[in-house]
């Protein structure tokens, strides 16, 4: 396993630049504040635990615990408790992006730890919102904020547009991280590759939360799919690129870590509608501007021959 450089001199800020662009997914397929924020600090929080046995799971598992105790400082409902609420969710997403970046750089990352990290976001997501709702209650019964709307109404609803906005920018990034980096991230061949994964685990002993998450995922995945899945189209990669590269960039907007990063600004304000306009009026109102251009750049792509 080659080890992260380590010595200084004149090519050292590039060699530290390689590495960092060797841990991240890709420029284009990256949301901005990612790249110019949370990546950065996330590169120096692997280059620490690097030489220790810390795995990617294990960074999953914490990401998960900072982002319920921040479910449950917005849950207080005090100016303090959401400025607080706020740093710890930063700081979710700073160890929710390390641990991608950990197993990409000790090339240990295991799909069982791709399922983790997905189950993590939801986890943290129910917490958060969840907890946005009892504290903005709590909030307006003692007459520090006043809201238009029901606070569980308007948390379930600002909730709601994060699973599908979020979920449309996946499948976006996906397409693109499949046709342009042929990293095949296509639910179709990634249920094969998630059965044989399986199979193999199940001629072994033990690994039964592995089985349990893989056997879970599969179904999932299958449901979504149903009984009779589409089949894969391929595009040529500089095509898809020419067509979509701009076009990722636009939906980044409305990415998870877009979604985050708007959730802290409004908790260390104490400005909890700029979260809400923002995810739920411009996030809907992109999505409706989008479609239109990407049907547009879809049209305009051949399919290559099988």
């Amino acid at each position: 396993m080659a080890k992260p450089n380590q010595g200084g001199g004149p090519g050292a800020p590039m060699k530290l630049f390689n590495e960092y662009k060797a841990m991240i997914k890709g420029l284009y397929v990256e949301e901005v504040m990612d790249l110019v924020f949370y990546r950065p600090i996330s590169f120096v929080l692997v280059k620490m635990v690097y030489p220790f046995p810390i795995t990617p799971n294990q960074l999953s598992f914490l990401a998960m615990t900072t982002g319920v105790a921040a479910g449950l400082f917005f849950g207080l409902g005090s100016v303090k408790s959401l400025f607080v609420g706020g740093l710890l969710l930063a700081l979710t997403n700073v160890i929710d992006c390390s641990d991608g970046m950990l197993a990409r750089l000790k090339k240990n990352g295991t799909l069982t730890g791709r399922i983790l990290d997905g189950t993590v976001d939801y986890v943290v997501s129910i917490a958060l919102y969840v907890g946005l709702a009892v504290g903005l209650s709590h909030a307006i019964e003692i007459g520090l904020i006043a809201l238009p709307f029901n606070p569980y109404l308007i948390c379930g609803i600002a909730g709601a547009s994060n699973i599908i906005t979020s979920g449309i920018t996946d499948h976006f990034r996906n397409r693109y991280l499949t046709y342009v980096y042929g990293k095949e991230i296509i639910p179709v061949v990634e249920l094969e590759s998630f059965r044989r994964e399986l199979n193999k685990l199940r001629g072994r002993r033990g690994h039964y939360p592995d089985k349990f998450l893989m056997w879970v995922y599969i179904c999932y995945t299958q449901a979504q799919l149903g009984r009779d899945p589409k089949p894969v189209v391929r595009y040529d990669a500089q095509e898809y690129k020419k067509y979509n590269r701009t076009l990722l960039l636009l939906w980044n907007l409305l990415g998870p870590t877009t979604h985050i990063t708007v959730m802290v600004i409004s908790a260390l304000l104490f400005r909890p509608m700029i979260f809400f306009v923002y995810g739920i009026l411009f996030a809907n109102a992109w999505i409706l501007i989008m479609y239109p251009v990407q049907w547009w750049a879809n049209s305009k792509l051949t399919p290559l021959a099988d």
